[in-house]
């Protein structure tokens, strides 16, 4: 018996019909444009989505990064219909979004299907440098008095500068109670930005910063005439 092709194709294209369809779910896209203080584009940075600003602060995270383009431009896609918005953080070397959480907050319609936002990244500033998207700590490594260095216990304690200008202060690691927070104190970037102000604006210490780097800071205080401190300071987390 010879198949009459023309029948079986129809019967083919039949049975094809009837199977059910997938069906799939675009959701929401979000468009992140990141430029620099001339609102030039930036390619290769780095954007990563947050569902909340907990998540933000801690770095808690389960939407892949994402790089942009030559265009400056970051697409995410697939993201859930009904969310309010997110977070972002965006890096590229040293110029991050930190500085400003408006600039970090992307709200939307949740009616829409797809959004654009403009994030601008600036260098890093002393405030990025020390207390990260919120909270960096530093280790305290040295602390020389007119020539005398002292690395006792109470002098090699762990700094955590915070974003909300809050320094907590821990007992370092190999020391008794070690870890266990002893103080705390309020800092500022000082208006000339060239120092830390840790304490009250007028009462407290006036640090001049003759250092820093990604892991290292090194300030000079001169509290008194004849007094010359110089302390260093490594991050550790």
């Amino acid at each position: 018996m010879r198949f009459q092709w023309p029948a079986f194709l129809l019967f083919v294209l039949m049975i094809s019909a009837c199977k059910p369809r997938e069906t799939f779910s675009p959701g929401f896209a979000l468009q992140i444009k990141v430029v620099n203080f001339n609102n030039q584009p930036i390619e290769g940075a780095t954007v990563i989505l947050y569902a909340d600003q907990e998540a933000f602060i801690n770095d808690r995270q389960v939407i892949p990064p994402k790089q942009t383009d030559r265009n400056g431009t970051a697409i995410f896609t697939g993201l859930p219909f009904g969310t309010l918005g997110y977070y972002a953080s965006v890096e590229r070397g040293s110029a991050n979004n930190w500085s400003d959480p408006l600039n970090a907050s992307i709200s939307f319609n949740t009616r829409d299907l797809e959004y654009t936002r403009t994030i601008r990244i600036t260098e890093s500033t002393i405030q990025n440098a020390l207390a990260g998207r919120f909270s960096r700590r530093w280790r305290r490594v040295s602390y020389n008095l007119n020539g005398t260095v002292n690395t006792t216990c109470t002098f090699t304690q762990v700094h955590e500068f915070r974003r909300d200008n809050f320094i907590h202060i821990f007992n370092a690691p190999g020391c008794p109670n070690a870890g266990q927070q002893v103080s705390a104190t309020v800092w500022a970037v000082a208006p000339d930005n060239r120092g830390l102000i840790l304490g009250g604006a007028t009462t407290g210490r006036q640090l001049s910063i003759t250092d820093l780097t990604a892991t290292t800071l090194r300030t000079t205080e001169t509290p008194q005439a004849g007094l010359i401190i110089i302390e260093e300071y490594q991050l550790i987390q």
